[in-house]
């Protein structure tokens, strides 16, 4: 399949055509990659081989909707905007959910975008899960407020390196952090390969369903299952495995086979007992 046809499947299956590449058509393609398909684990959870190449991540995520995480959306995100005429370049963070913030020790686990349009940047991110940007975050001084009322923020730390926060009614929570050094295919190998291939590595020991919608985030985290509406959340517990098929099902049109789900909820969906 040929690049052209790969943005022009892609933007089918959202509904939206090809326009010039400005902060409107960007914010228009994240919004709607985030709403329509689901960052999740499950794939890695039931040992399926995650290749990267845009082909593949193609009929994973568009075609079969069965979604994945950031290695795999914003891979195909990337290529989706270089076909479209952005200025966009691939780089990788370190997920830090306000750990080490000014000197992070974490491994670069983390694929996202940046987007030059004009004379400003911006970080447009498909994949990082429940707490992803619905819009693109400038890199500048000042926050960013979103038509959704979040509010993004990037800064600098101590030794140099960007930080993404999202403003939170306690201050500010970092999500990632990143730098803007080159990056080559072998880099988001490597990456991809620890992320849901490493003994422990977060996605290889836990299940995470999520998707953002214009007005509400949804997400399982194991066997809680978390609404996001208006900056509250609401937790409830996954009840059994018919609940976790219909959940995938309803919340996230991810459908999945009573096998899979058996496995699912046996290993990653029951409350931990307190030792």
């Amino acid at each position: 399949m040929s690049e052209r046809s790969i943005s022009q499947v892609y933007l089918n299956a959202l509904g939206l055509t090809a326009d010039k590449p400005d902060l409107t058509f960007l914010t228009a393609l994240q919004r709607a990659h985030l709403a329509r398909y689901s960052f999740n684990s499950i794939g890695v959870l039931l040992g399926e081989d995650r290749p990267l190449d845009p082909c593949r991540l193609l009929q994973t995520i568009v075609a079969e909707g069965r979604g994945g995480y950031c290695f795999e959306h914003n891979g195909l995100f990337f290529e989706v905007l270089k076909e479209l005429g952005f200025t966009v370049e691939a780089h990788l963070g370190r997920v830090l959910y306000n750990r080490n913030v000014e000197e992070p020790v974490m491994p670069r686990t983390h694929r996202m975008s940046v987007v030059t349009i004009g004379a400003d940047r911006y970080v447009a991110d498909v994949g990082f899960g429940v707490l992803t940007p619905r819009e693109p975050v400038r890199l500048g001084d000042g926050e960013t407020v979103h038509s959704d009322g979040e509010s993004y923020r990037i800064r600098r730390n101590k030794v140099g390196d960007y930080l993404l926060e999202k403003q939170q009614k306690d201050g500010p929570f970092v999500l990632y952090s990143f730098d803007l050094h080159h990056t080559v295919p072998g880099d988001f190998e490597m990456g991809h390969f620890y992320s849901h291939r490493h003994p422990e590595a977060a996605f290889v020991n836990n299940l995470v369903v999520s998707r953002v919608l214009a007005d509400e985030r949804l997400v399982i985290r194991n066997h809680e299952v978390e609404v996001i509406r208006d900056g509250q959340a609401v937790t409830s517990p996954l009840l059994d495995k018919q609940d976790l098929v219909r959940r995938l099902h309803e919340d996230f049109d991810y459908r999945i086979s009573e096998k899979d789900a058996d496995f699912l909820f046996e290993k990653f969906c029951q409350p931990k007992k307190e030792s």
